[in-house]
């Protein structure tokens, strides 16, 4: 069903959780949404592995200037990962002082390159 199709709102809110009961369901029972979709799950792999996976998974399709665009910030973030010696953490072990410092690095090398 197309829930956005549902123009009131408090028919749009039952349906919506009539969906949500629906998922919870099937997930309980043993649906795996990653398998139906072909999604590879990498949670122990490596953060450069899991972010790959991910590009190629969401950008296969995009025009090469949008490619190209995020393949610039998937550098950027690898070069501050493998510069930090941090290449061997999962996506689940990057905390936010990580991001906090991940942060300031592209402040400072944009500063630098300007």
């Amino acid at each position: 069903m197309d829930i956005n199709r549902i123009h009131n709102v408090k028919d749009r809110l039952y349906e919506g959780n009539q969906l949500e009961k629906w998922m919870n369901n099937k997930l309980k029972n043993g649906y795996n949404p990653f398998a139906e979709a072909g999604t590879v799950f990498t949670a122990n792999q490596p953060i450069e592995k899991q972010l790959q996976t991910i590009f190629d998974e969401q950008f296969a399709g995009e025009s090469k200037d949008t490619t190209n665009s995020y393949k610039e910030h998937f550098n950027r973030f690898m070069k501050f990962i493998n510069e930090k010696n941090l290449d061997q953490l999962s996506m689940a072990e990057i905390t936010d002082e990580i991001c906090d410092q991940y942060r300031n690095y592209v402040i400072e090398t944009v500063s630098e390159n300007n």
